[in-house]
């Protein structure tokens, strides 16, 4: 398919590097955050009374979500609370069963927003595989928005947005930047920078459409 398009667009630089040259016009537009990502409002239902600190993913829970890596880490730090908000498409039974973690299901964005003001660290669990090595995980940004230090799994998208997002390997790695993460506290929310905002995405995108078709036109 992407052989046949005129233009491509990659949201992931792993993406483009395995499709790129299959592609006329491969261009890469990474995903973007909200300008102003802060919301004002009570805390989830939910979440009242759970003790701190509060470590929290945001996004669907498939098959590419490392549920025996969130079972371990609930497990090894019982005095934290652990917070998990979106759909589940794969069975959860085990974590679910555990005293320390709260699964919200699927949250309007509104009360998405509200949970990561209220959040001390956010992760990104995946199974690492060529698959998940190819995503561009939109929520990342989402967490850094909201001011949340972040400990995700050893992805190419994320590796460049340090010092606030901490890459690890395996249980103790996690572990270990966790604690990190929880004693450095949360930063200020921030507005994104123009260029991470999802209108400026979008108009690069539509820059290059017209782009494509000027051409198209002089070249008939």
């Amino acid at each position: 398919m992407a052989g046949a398009a005129d233009l491509t667009f990659f949201s992931a630089a792993e993406l483009l590097r395995r499709r790129g040259s299959v592609s006329r016009r491969p261009q890469l537009i990474p995903h973007g955050v909200a300008m102003g990502n802060s919301a004002q409002g009570e805390v989830p239902a939910s979440l009242v009374g759970l003790p701190a600190p509060l470590v929290g993913y945001v996004g669907s829970i498939t098959e590419f979500t490392d549920l025996e890596l969130l079972e371990s880490l609930a497990r090894a730090r019982p005095e934290w609370s652990w917070v998990l908000a979106g759909p589940s498409r794969v069975r959860t039974r085990a974590l679910r069963a555990l005293p320390n973690v709260t699964l919200t299901g699927e949250l309007a964005h509104e009360d998405a927003l509200r949970l990561l003001a209220t959040l001390d660290a956010a992760v990104i669990p995946y199974k690492v595989n060529a698959a998940t090595e190819a995503a561009s995980p939109v929520k990342v940004h989402e967490y850094l928005a909201a001011g949340l230090p972040v400990v995700s799994v050893d992805i190419p998208e994320v590796r460049h947005l340090g010092p606030e997002v901490t890459v690890a390997s395996g249980l103790p790695q996690f572990l270990a930047a966790l604690d990190q993460a929880v004693v450095r506290g949360r930063r200020p929310m921030v507005i994104p920078d123009r260029q991470d905002a999802w209108r400026d995405r979008v108009n690069e995108m539509v820059r290059c459409i017209v782009d494509e078709l000027e051409a198209a036109d002089r070249g008939r």
